[in-house]
């Protein structure tokens, strides 16, 4: 659905990232650190980062995102949320606000070097488009990523433009058009007739003739 797709498709950004060879690269947060025993880190935020809807990205949005997955009486939980990163949670103890660019998150044990790799998978939703649209939000997520969500017919398509303005490398690509097309065989044919640029999990058979035609 447009709730997962925006997410691995960069509409949404965590804290961290992974670079190409997996390792913890900056995202919303351009560096970080921990005390000796590794129970405290305190992690720097990116300015000037702005959401999709115009609104800033500080601490408070982070607070608010964390609070989104761990906090049942916070006002805005979503069991749902929770529920799809729950395994990456394990390690948070606590969190908290140092300033309007800072947080500081505690860990359950001691030597934690886990947090940073469980992180990328925890996104920052623009907080007002969250209180605005409740649980519509899904549908139309809000983030600050390099594309943004235009639209989405259920079953058939969901729509995504660059983000003109985002902090990152702005993508080459003007519009993204992700179609759900379950059969394999099906997927080849609209590569192979144009219908489509990309499909993923091509039937294994046609690999060697899709290289040979320039694939």
């Amino acid at each position: 659905d447009a709730y997962y797709a925006s997410m691995s498709l960069g509409v949404w950004e965590p804290l961290i990232t992974k670079d190409e060879s997996g390792k913890p690269a900056p995202a919303l947060a351009t560096e970080w650190e921990h005390n000796e025993d590794s129970t405290v880190w305190t992690f720097h935020l990116r300015e000037g980062v702005k959401f999709h809807d115009g609104t800033d990205f500080n601490a408070d949005c982070v607070i608010f995102a964390l609070d989104r997955v761990m906090n049942p009486d916070f006002e805005y939980y979503s069991t749902t949320c929770a529920a799809s990163v729950g395994s990456f949670l394990a390690n948070i103890e606590s969190y908290a606000k140092v300033d309007d660019y800072t947080i500081t998150i505690d860990t359950v044990q001691d030597n934690n070097a886990y947090l940073i790799y469980d992180l990328p998978y925890i996104m920052i939703p623009s907080m007002e488009a969250v209180k605005e649209k409740g649980d519509g939000f899904a549908d139309a997520p809000v983030g600050s990523g390099p594309f943004r969500f235009v639209s989405k017919i259920a079953g058939q398509e969901l729509v995504m433009e660059r983000n003109e303005n985002y902090w990152g490398n702005v993508p080459q690509i003007k519009t993204l058009i992700l179609k759900p097309i379950s059969d394999a065989s099906a997927r080849l044919a609209a590569l192979q007739s144009g219908e489509v640029d990309w499909a993923e999990v091509v039937p294994v058979e046609s690999l060697e003739s899709l290289k040979s035609q320039g694939y």
